[in-house]
């Protein structure tokens, strides 16, 4: 669909604006626009208080909802932290191995002549390196019987509620109300952050083990 889309707009209007009652959509596929939206000016384009809100539940202040000194914040931590040459090794690796495994689940399928779902696969793969690199944990979710997590779903579901949000006008009174999808999306959120949650305090206690050496995006020492 977005090939078709990109295709479509470079044959006819390479840039172009939807009009709707409540705000105007900008799409293009002309590359000098979008490096001047994401790199050359990203300041000049934040992305608004209405998609922090609607993003909120899920990402919290986050460095993907946030706008201003607390994105750039964020963004300073993070790039520094990526910017040591154990951290990038250690990542490189850890997908190394995650991809073997990957590759062991394509080729027994196949061998078998079943399908696979890659959009899947792609999301475990994701979410094994996030996981190693970020906290240590890996998920087994690249095992090969493919085991169900209820946290990716959980996850998924709130990732898709979120995009939902966008064209539903009564999202907040169902929220409010907790009917609906967004009922749905309470429960499903109380799972996502009762897993990470569990997570990090794990992560806490097994860093401030005199024992412990593992590197991780926590504990990685930065380039000055």
């Amino acid at each position: 669909m977005y090939d078709w889309m990109t295709e479509y707009c470079n044959r006819f209007y390479p840039t172009w604006k939807i009009r709707l009652p409540d705000k105007d959509i900008v799409v293009s596929v002309d590359p000098a626009n979008l490096e001047y939206v994401f790199k050359g000016n990203f300041t000049n384009f934040p992305k608004g208080e209405p998609f922090h809100v609607m993003c909120y539940d899920l990402l919290g202040n986050g460095i993907f909802s946030t706008d201003g000194d607390l994105w750039k914040r964020q963004r300073k931590i993070t790039s520094h932290e990526f910017a040591s040459k154990v951290l990038r090794d250690y990542g490189c690796d850890n997908f190394k191995v995650h991809a073997v495994n990957l590759c062991k689940i394509l080729d027994q399928a196949s061998k078998d002549e079943r399908p696979v779902d890659m959009m899947d696969l792609a999301l475990r793969l994701s979410l094994e390196s996030i996981c190693k690199l970020g906290f240590g944990v890996d998920m087994g979710s690249l095992d090969p019987s493919l085991p169900t997590l209820p946290f990716v779903k959980c996850f998924d579901y709130g990732n898709q509620r979120v995009s939902d949000r966008y064209v539903d006008p009564l999202w907040k009174l169902k929220r409010f109300l907790r009917i609906g999808s967004e009922s749905v999306m309470e429960e499903q959120l109380k799972n996502v952050n009762s897993f990470t949650k569990e997570l990090v305090l794990t992560r806490i206690a097994e860093l401030e083990a005199p024992a412990h050496h593992e590197v991780t995006i926590f504990n990685c020492p930065s380039l000055p």
